[in-house]
Parts: C-alpha cells; sequence; structure tokens
C-alpha cells in the first residue's frame, strides 16, 4: 500500500448528516443520507467523505455530501459551503469494510515513524462502496498533518 504525503482533500456545497453508526452499517447509513439528499431535489457530484468524533461517550459519523443545486431547505441536514483539509497524509483500502482499521493503523504507524504530527481525526473518502459490495470497496484514508516546525 501506498502512502502519499502533502496532499489536499477540498469539495464545495456539502450538505452534512451526523448519526451513531458502526463501520458495517456505514454503506447504509450512506444510503439513508443519500435518498434523503435526492428527497431534497438536490443531485450527489462527488465522492462522499465522512469522519468520526466522540460526543458523550458515543462515537458520532458525521457524513459530507458534496451536491449540486440549491440548498433552500435542509430536512434536518446542516449545510457547509466548503470543506479543505491541506498537508495531509493519504493510503487507499481495497476490501472489506470490517478490515478498515488494519488500513488505517499503517498509515498511523507511518505518521508515528516519520515523527509527524496529526492535526486532524481520519477523513475517510468513499471511492466505491455499497451494501451489495461491503466486502469490495475502496476507500481513501486522509489525515491532516501539522505543517509548522517549531
Amino acid at each position: 500500500m501506498q502512502i502519499l504525503k502533502n496532499q489536499m482533500l477540498s469539495r464545495n456545497n456539502l450538505v452534512i448528516c451526523r448519526k451513531n453508526v458502526e463501520n458495517a452499517d456505514i454503506f447504509k447509513f450512506i444510503r439513508y443520507a443519500s435518498d434523503n439528499i435526492h428527497a431534497l431535489d438536490l443531485e450527489v457530484n462527488d465522492n462522499i467523505i465522512f469522519t468520526r468524533h466522540s460526543l458523550e461517550n458515543q462515537q458520532i459519523t458525521e457524513m459530507m455530501i458534496p451536491v449540486r443545486g440549491e440548498i433552500s431547505h435542509f430536512g434536518g441536514f446542516e449545510y457547509k459551503p466548503c470543506f479543505k483539509l491541506i498537508n495531509a497524509v493519504t493510503i487507499r483500502h481495497e476490501g472489506g469494510i470490517g478490515k478498515i482499521g488494519s488500513t488505517e493503523k499503517k498509515l498511523t504507524d507511518y505518521i508515528s515513524e516519520c515523527h509527524l504530527e496529526p492535526v486532524t481525526a481520519p477523513y475517510y473518502v468513499v471511492v466505491r462502496g455499497d451494501e451489495k459490495s461491503a466486502e469490495d470497496c475502496i476507500i481513501d484514508i486522509y489525515i491532516g498533518i501539522n505543517y509548522n516546525i517549531l
């Protein structure tokens, strides 16, 4: 697996959806969010990004969905005009969603070995995957790195 440095991840016009979701159900959550996006007369126009946050002893998954169309109402979602992650290291996970932790560990081990300082949680970009192909997905993992040398 190749690890790339100095990468950037940028998306505009995002609808944000948050929910407590396990890894095994991530593609169900993507389907749920996508279906609701279509109900708002919007079109998903790029790869979906998700990350995880700890909130009151729960792991909350935040889904960022880039859309085409004018966002006039949110239907329980939030809106973010722009997301930009700069100076990130990234690795590509290919295989089952249940094994994504081992790919992520390779990336965090690399960060540690190179004495880099992570400044973000991992962000996951779904390149390929759905409920039917959860064992054959492609997800790029990005972690933002501090670019200051003090």
